[in-house]
């Protein structure tokens, strides 16, 4: 009852080039479609959900002058699975493995297909609209309420299967949804936690 509790996004520890990119991130989504899908599941894929991705993107009429970025990150690997998936398309795919740009690759993107972990308060700073999955048990409350309030679109593993990815980035691909999305998200979280929680400590 005596502690000061600093909870939520507001207090996201986001690294400051979130807050450095923020401004020009959502100055492109005014009236941008997409030019760039950015596919992430984190750190590690065990699930292998980002070949699901691709095979699923498989059935939609993308068209070919929309890019495609993988991070792959430090513990997942680019296997023949995704070797053969990737060369099915007509779209250029760049796959990376760690990246230190994070920031400056989300403002780059207009739409986001990954995990819905702490990278989900770094696109919410950068106003990048997301289609999220909850792929730890810690990030169903965060993929709820993120889809709850309309900063992101959250789906789940059955939805890899049935058809409904592939509708709904189909939907989206037609739509106006996705500036409304990058407003909503840009108001989740301003970037400025790592700051806030200093100004307190040093009071």
């Amino acid at each position: 009852s005596d502690c000061t509790t600093l909870f939520g996004p507001d207090y996201a520890l986001l690294r400051p080039e979130f807050k450095e990119y923020r401004e020009a991130s959502l100055a492109r989504r005014a009236n941008h479609g997409i030019d760039n899908i950015l596919i992430n599941f984190g750190g590690g894929d065990l699930d292998n959900y980002i070949a699901r991705v691709l095979r699923a993107l498989l059935n939609i009429d993308i068209l070919s002058n929309v890019t495609i970025s993988i991070i792959f990150g430090g513990l997942s690997e680019i296997n023949e699975e995704h070797k053969k998936l990737v060369d099915q398309f007509s779209n250029t795919i760049t796959s990376y493995g760690m990246v230190n740009n994070m920031a400056e690759m989300l403002s780059g993107s207009d739409l986001v297909i990954g995990a819905a972990g702490s990278s989900s308060w770094e696109r919410c700073c950068l106003g990048v609209p997301s289609i999220i999955f909850p792929v730890a048990l810690n990030q169903s409350e965060i993929s709820k309420q993120l889809s709850k309030c309309g900063a992101a679109i959250a789906l789940t593993d059955e939805d890899l299967s049935n058809g409904n990815l592939e509708l709904l980035v189909n939907q989206v691909l037609q739509s106006q949804d996705l500036a409304v999305m990058s407003k909503v998200a840009a108001k989740v979280c301003a970037g400025n936690g790592l700051s806030k929680i200093i100004g307190i400590i040093n009071a």
